[in-house]
């Protein structure tokens, strides 16, 4: 949290690193494109899907409040598990989306109302959930993605 609104946050450099490196690669992968339009499948990558995320994180830091809305952060968390052929329950997903637990299942209920979401008994530990981007939330997600990269080569 920034204490002085005149004063930057003290960032690593292993962290500005990270966020350069995810930048440079989708900026290499974009600019390889011989129209300089992404094919469909390139465009919703989990490293592009992690460098928004990347990103979200940095302007928490410099601006010590996250604007964004949570359910959008479970949802950039969720798509990316997806992608990388992972699994995340409530917990898991809350912490790595930096939403509070109570604020993650309010938005939990509304996605799964809407279908945007599912949700299974976690196999690990039968008292969890394990929420997941049902296939129409994994299709809009990627179609909002490839949308967003191809207006701007990178949707922050």
């Amino acid at each position: 949290m920034v204490s002085d609104p005149g004063q930057t946050p003290p960032i690593s450099l292993l962290e500005v690193s990270q966020v350069l490196e995810q930048a440079a690669r989708l900026v290499r992968q974009h600019a390889g494109e011989p129209d300089g339009a992404p094919e469909p499948m390139e465009a919703a990558t989990a490293a592009h899907v992690r460098t928004i995320i990347a990103f979200r994180s940095l302007r928490r830091r410099y601006l010590g409040f996250d604007p964004a809305d949570a359910a959008w952060s479970l949802m950039l968390e969720l798509y990316a598990a997806r992608l990388e052929g992972r699994s995340l329950n409530q917990t898991r997903l809350s912490i790595a989306a930096s939403v509070p637990q109570t604020t993650a299942i309010q938005a939990i209920r509304r996605m799964i109302e809407v279908g945007i979401v599912t949700t299974d008994a976690d196999p690990g530990d039968k008292r969890l959930l394990v929420i997941r981007l049902s296939d129409n939330g994994a299709r809009r997600m990627r179609a909002y993605l490839v949308a967003t990269h191809g207006m701007a080569g990178l949707a922050i």
